[in-house]
């Protein structure tokens, strides 16, 4: 109670001169950050304004999203922030030592204690530690029961930690971070046995791109695990083999971002007998044996090497499978694809495929389907068969020159390709468009003054004003959105009549008298390319961008791998995921 009441204290002391009822929580809490500056010096100010990485409110002002920079960020400031702002429902602790590497001064730390009054967001779902450096005992058994998710690095961990982790009832997804894999090795994770959800990750910022062997010896005791991921490893044969011996209650495994060294098999998959959800998402990229550091980067992006493995055929067997990601790996066995008769989820983005495999068409259960940036020319008309496909994503397939009718009308269908555009907004296929009205009638995208043909399009004829763009029956007026008039139409396509424009939308049908108009926001945008770069490999200002299916990185290199599609990737000059 005490401890609560010096807080508080704390806290209305360091804002009496903030009118906390005027601001929304994320400036209160920038706004507190930069009062508890005690230096002159400007660069000061810059660290402590810089501890809110992202913060976001909800309509009411009040923040549920909280990112900090645990650099030089003290507990005491921390209590402060928990006690007050009871409504965050994710808090993460982001550790950066940017600072150090910009100013050489390493006397500020971390936060160097785990903050007691976590425990009092009682809103709390979603929790980072891993800026986090030191803890004691009943720290990790204070965590709010309203906490699902939890991240941590187990740099500093002691086994105490990890036994109040597997007495903490409400988690159901907790994600390890791997500094030091030696460790991990020393901890016995047995009390992580009831957690649903289990993620093991290298650093991503300080030893992803070194290659770290897996060791599956921690796994040992954790047979009753039914989720894992694993990402930024390097996977040996032995490993992977002892993995599938010690973990034969998965129903999930993903590994994203990793390497498998040539003689992995995978045979032993078939272990798996339950397992039901199956992603090799992303390849890993290494540097070159013996490359120099650059700045904060472990070599020169030029240095890094992707490294490519085929996908064994034994994935095809696994019949139970009813999702299954890979990406972008190679993938010379996808004909067997057919054999996966359960699956309902399927991510082949990012490979070179140049047709669909007859087999997918045979999948009756599936129901999401993404093929983002492969090489694929058309959609053959036997995807009609995938009765219960509701998403089919195209994006990044600039070549498309066939598209069947069911295509055209599914629920979510996602594509880049003007070609494609060009084909669902034609004639000969039907959109799913709707037309508010009270008496409806069946058209076909294509009104001649009154003679309708057959679609799922209705048109009105009585007044109304709720539309995207809106005709009336004569001579109308460049709006941005609504013309209320007499059979005013509620859509997407423009139906123009006697002496109507043409409008630039999805569709458009025309009649007499026809000339050009734009209506407004409302016109079809026109998307400026960026030029592709006349330097292979490189991309950004001054460059241009990739070619077609390429992401470019922060460093202004193009790849296909998470360092090149991941943190800091341009989306301005290629792809990005």
């Amino acid at each position: 109670m005490k401890c609560t009441l010096l807080f508080n204290s704390l806290f209305f002391t360091a804002l009496s001169r903030i009118a906390l009822a005027e601001r929304d929580s994320c400036t209160q809490i920038r706004d507190y950050l930069r009062s508890t500056v005690t230096g002159e010096d400007e660069f000061d100010d810059t660290v402590y304004y810089d501890h809110v990485y992202d913060c976001k409110n909800n309509e009411n002002m009040k923040v549920t999203d909280l990112t900090l920079n645990s650099y030089c960020l003290s507990e005491k400031d921390v209590n402060v922030i928990t006690t007050t702002f009871n409504t965050i429902e994710n808090l993460k602790f982001a550790g950066d030592d940017r600072s150090v590497r910009f100013t050489g001064d390493d006397s500020c730390k971390d936060i160097r204690y785990f903050p007691s009054e976590i425990s009092k967001l009682i809103n709390l779902k979603s929790l980072d530690l891993y800026g986090v450096n030191v803890y004691k005992e009943g720290d990790i058994s204070g965590i709010p029961s309203s906490v699902k998710s939890l991240s941590l690095s187990y740099e500093n961990v002691p086994q105490f930690v990890i036994d109040e982790i597997g007495n903490l009832s409400g988690i159901e997804e907790l994600t390890l971070v791997d500094s030091e894999q030696a460790k991990l090795e020393e901890l016995n994770l047995a009390p992580l046995s009831n957690i649903r959800h289990l993620t093991f990750t290298r650093d991503y910022n300080y030893n992803a791109f070194i290659k770290g062997y897996f060791n599956a010896s921690k796994f040992r005791n954790l047979s009753d695990l039914s989720s894992l991921t694993l990402k930024y490893y390097m996977i040996s044969k032995k490993e992977f083999d002892a993995l599938m011996n010690y973990l034969p209650n998965l129903k999930e495994l993903n590994f994203f971002s990793c390497g498998f060294e040539d003689d992995v098999d995978m045979e032993s998959l078939k272990k798996l007998t339950k397992l039901e959800s199956l992603a090799f998402d992303s390849s890993i990229s290494y540097c070159d044996e013996g490359s120099a550091p650059q700045n904060e980067y472990p070599c020169a992006p030029q240095k890094l090497r992707d490294h490519y493995y085929t996908i064994p055929k034994v994935v095809y067997s696994l019949t139970t499978l009813q999702s299954l990601t890979i990406v972008p790996f190679d993938n010379p066995y996808v004909e067997l694809i057919g054999n996966l008769k359960n699956l309902e989820y399927l991510d082949l983005s990012f490979t070179d495929l140049k047709k669909i495999p007859s087999g997918i068409t045979s999948l009756t259960n599936l129901k999401y389907l993404y093929l983002k940036s492969c090489e694929l020319d058309e959609i053959p008309d036997s995807i009609s068969n995938l009765k219960n496909l509701e998403t089919l994503d195209l994006t990044g397939i600039e070549n498309i020159t066939s598209v069947p009718k069911s295509v055209c009308g599914l629920k979510n269908f996602e594509y880049s390709s003007v070609s494609i555009e060009e084909i669902c907004s034609s004639t000969d296929h039907t959109i799913e468009n709707t037309i508010s009205t009270e008496n409806t009638t069946e058209i076909d995208n294509t009104l001649s003054n009154g003679n309708f043909t057959e679609t799922e399009n209705t048109l009105s004829n009585e007044n109304f004003t709720e539309t995207e763009n809106t005709l009336s029956n004569g001579n109308f007026t460049e709006t941005e959105n609504t013309l209320s008039t007499e059979n005013t139409i509620e859509i997407k396509n423009i139906i123009s009549t006697e002496n109507t424009t043409e409008n630039t939308a999805d569709n458009h049908i025309s009649t007499d008298n026809v000339t050009e108009n734009s209506m407004g926001e409302n016109s079809t945008e026109t998307t400026t390319r960026v030029p592709i770069s006349t330097v292979e490999g490189k991309c950004g200002e001054g460059y241009g961008a990739c070619k077609e299916g390429y992401c470019c990185s922060q460093w202004g290199y193009c790849g296909k791998t998470i360092v090149y599609c991941g943190t800091g990737c341009q989306s301005t000059f290629g792809e990005c995921y």
